[in-house]
């Protein structure tokens, strides 16, 4: 896992001068990853797909943006496919309240994806393994 952290932030340097090969490379890693983190979240698998992709075109225009800063790929490409879900959500409750009227329907759903937080515990236990792995390393 430590390996695998110095070789995402390698692909991110590549990716960032334009380096198609080195995306490539990062979405074999994790696309199915994040498909399964989208999957979870809205239970259909064309709209799981759908999300998946449009995540990796973000992630490829935010790439090319030097104005964003990005320090841990792999959780500004979570990031990415929460708020894209979140949209999804925001988008479905429009049509529906257009069709039923109802303004409560957003909200419901909203919270709903804003309870989930299995997503934060992840990359904090990332983290706290990463921090765990240095100090090994420092062991004799």
């Amino acid at each position: 896992m430590y390996n695998n952290r110095f070789k995402e932030q390698y692909l991110l340097v590549r990716a960032r001068k334009g380096d198609i090969e080195s995306f490539g490379q990062y979405y074999d890693i994790i696309v199915d990853r994040i498909y399964q983190f989208v999957f979870f979240k809205v239970s259909s698998k064309t709209e799981a797909e759908d999300i998946t992709s449009e995540v990796f075109l973000k992630l490829w225009s935010q790439l090319q943006r030097d104005d964003v800063e990005i320090r841990n790929l792999r959780a500004f490409t979570y990031r990415i496919a929460r708020n894209l879900v979140i949209d999804h959500y925001r988008e479905r409750a429009k049509y529906t309240s257009l069709q039923h009227d109802d303004d409560n329907d957003e909200e419901k759903i909203l919270s709903e994806v804003m309870r989930d937080d299995s997503w934060k515990e992840a990359m904090e236990l990332e983290s706290d393994l990463i921090v765990v792995y240095k100090a090994l390393g420092k062991l004799k």
